[in-house]
């Protein structure tokens, strides 16, 4: 097997720094992956990259597939990405985290391979779509938004209430309960709608004298 060399050494030193750099966005939003965990994941693949590409050249045929060990790092990402995902009542939690992890692991390769002008063009783009996309993604939450409500309802003639009957703007309801407590009826929602939308709804339904009490 090909002696390890210095460029060998630069590959690896420079997919733990980019690797690092990625996950200090992780890290400073309190991410279960942080900078550590990105720089191992970048570490290890350069490592597996930088392996195979010298298991390769010990064939005497020159026969050896140089990919099938990226593309195993690949499979092995994905299942330490699932390991991050999770589902936190309605939200599905985690998911940047899981595909920061993935885009690490293909910096690390990208340095493995001596690409080093593509492992780094790859950080700026992280770090791009991190920060500066992340402002982006807050303001238009801000515009629409998830909220839930639990209101004690006067059952009066087999009336049920209904958020649309409140407000005439755009909303979705996308989960609805009820239960009954002794001659009231238990009323949950969780909908997506706009600032503007949630005070009208609140606002109305304060004002309905069928509604004994209102949380959210």
């Amino acid at each position: 097997m090909e002696q390890f060399s210095i460029s060998d050494l630069g590959s690896l030193l420079l997919a733990s720094l980019l690797g690092a750099i990625v996950g200090f966005d992780r890290d400073y939003r309190g991410k279960s992956a942080g900078y550590r965990t990105l720089m191992m994941v970048s570490l290890g693949a350069a490592v597996f990259t930088v392996v195979s590409q010298k298991l390769a050249l010990t064939d005497p045929h020159h026969q050896s597939d140089v990919s099938r060990i990226a593309s195993t790092v690949v499979t092995g990402i994905g299942f330490l990405g699932a390991g991050i995902i999770y589902k936190s009542g309605q939200d599905i939690k985690g998911l940047t985290t899981a595909a920061t992890t993935w885009v690490a692991a293909g910096i690390g390769m990208a340095c493995g391979t001596q690409e080093y002008i593509l492992a780094a063009t790859t950080t700026a783009i992280s770090l791009l779509t991190l920060f500066v996309l992340h402002r982006f993604e807050a303001k238009l939450a801000g515009v629409n938004f998830t909220e839930k409500y639990r209101l004690t309802w006067r059952h009066e003639q087999g009336d049920l209430p209904h958020p649309e009957h409140y407000c005439d703007r755009s909303l979705r309801l996308s989960q609805q309960k009820f239960s009954k407590q002794n001659d009231f009826i238990i009323v949950e929602w969780t909908i997506r709608a706009s600032k503007a939308a949630h005070a009208e709804l609140t606002s109305k339904m304060l004002s309905d004298p069928r509604v004994m009490s209102l949380e959210h």
